[in-house]
């Protein structure tokens, strides 16, 4: 019977992104044109006894984003419990990450109805929780990438035809120039002037960082896999999230001259964040990554890949979607169509780029500086 309904284990990934993204598509919506309605029903309505109308609705909208994100996280937290331990085919949990897919479906969407019948004190815990493991997930997140990076790398290398080699040097020579055209619009629409130290700091030391990680890359002391791809992938992606952190800088910020288009960029770098996620997570368990998040042995009775790390993955994911909704601070939720408008969401992607950077050197320089281990 289970046969009837269980999915292949690439397929199952599909699932349970394709899922989890519409959620979070789900969710912005509710908080933007369904918080007012919903703050009549169940406990929301602890909402209406605040006098103030706008802190009002930011109530209601921080309860339909943490709702959401708590109905998420128990739905993924029950996966990774069940499936703690599971690597090998003998072990027939394994079936609750493939099998009854369409079951599991009605049990998720019944999970996030019954979230809106549960008491607002608890989800003032949750956020507090939340906060930490979005925080743990953007350490995850960016190792995820940086496997994917090498990945792609490590296939264009071994194809040893021309027409690899070109695609290599193009989209190398494309991303170094893309991410130059980016600090460059960024230069003009966030430092126009020369009081904007800051905004000036962070666009120049973003091309002092690429600089540094791009000649290590191709220098002899890089690590085996890396080279000018692995260098321009990570050049454009931190520009992209600079880029995405100047964006989310008050909209009364005498140094941005974009505006107008707000609600726009923050949903190019939702959607852009969802990209990331996926990518990471889908190409994990790619044979030959050196960051598999629960590595697999299928060769041997083992499994493509843990299921129950990449459960606990789109676990700490769905606080993260709760802090991009609430812009990492809870005190309420953010305009629509604007994610996050204020320095603590500012702050909090500029880290995360430094992070991502500091990442990144120490793979170039690990296997010199630690010869006796294997990487």
């Amino acid at each position: 019977m289970v046969s009837c309904f269980t999915a292949s284990y690439d397929a199952s990934k599909f699932f349970y992104f394709g899922f989890f993204a519409f959620t979070a598509v789900l969710t912005w919506i509710l908080r933007d044109y369904a918080a007012a309605p919903l703050s009549h029903v169940g406990p929301m309505r602890s909402c209406l006894s605040i006098q103030d109308a706008s802190l009002q609705a930011d109530c209601a909208a921080k309860q339909v984003v943490l709702r959401m994100s708590f109905g998420n996280f128990i739905f993924f937290a029950a996966h990774f419990l069940c499936l703690l331990g599971v690597s090998r085919k003998e072990d027939h949990r394994r079936h609750l990450h493939t099998g009854l897919l369409p079951l599991q479906l009605a049990v998720w969407i019944g999970t996030l109805v019954a979230m809106f019948a549960i008491p607002s004190y608890v989800f003032d815990t949750y956020g507090q929780i939340a906060r930490v493991l979005a925080g743990i997930f953007l350490v995850i997140q960016i190792i995820l990438l940086l496997g994917f990076i090498y990945i792609m790398n490590d296939f264009l290398i071994s194809k040893d035809q021309l027409s690899h080699r070109i695609a290599l040097v193009g989209a190398s020579t494309c991303m170094l120039a893309g991410g130059l055209v980016i600090l460059g619009f960024m230069y003009h629409y966030y430092a126009p002037y020369a009081s904007c130290s800051l905004n000036i700091f962070f666009i120049t030391w973003t091309l002092i960082m690429a600089l540094f990680f791009t000649g290590l890359s191709v220098s002899p002391w890089r690590a085996k896999g890396a080279g000018l791809l692995t260098a321009a992938i990570v050049f454009i992606y931190t520009a992209v999230v600079l880029f995405n952190a100047l964006s989310s800088e008050p909209e009364d910020d005498a140094c941005i001259r974009l505006t107008g288009v707000s609600g726009g960029l923050q949903i190019f770098f939702f959607f852009f964040g969802l990209v990331i996620i996926g990518v990471g997570v889908m190409t994990s368990s790619l044979e030959g990554s050196s960051f598999q998040v629960g590595n697999g042995d299928a060769g041997d009775g083992g499994l493509p890949y843990r299921p129950d790390w990449f459960h606990l993955i789109f676990m700490l994911a769905s606080a993260y979607i709760a802090m991009i909704f609430t812009s990492w601070s809870l005190a309420g939720a953010s305009r629509r169509l604007t994610n996050s408008r204020d320095w603590p969401s500012a702050w909090v992607k500029i880290c995360s780029q430094w992070l991502c950077v500091l990442l990144y050197t120490w793979t170039l320089i690990a296997p010199t500086l630690l010869k006796d281990r294997a990487f």
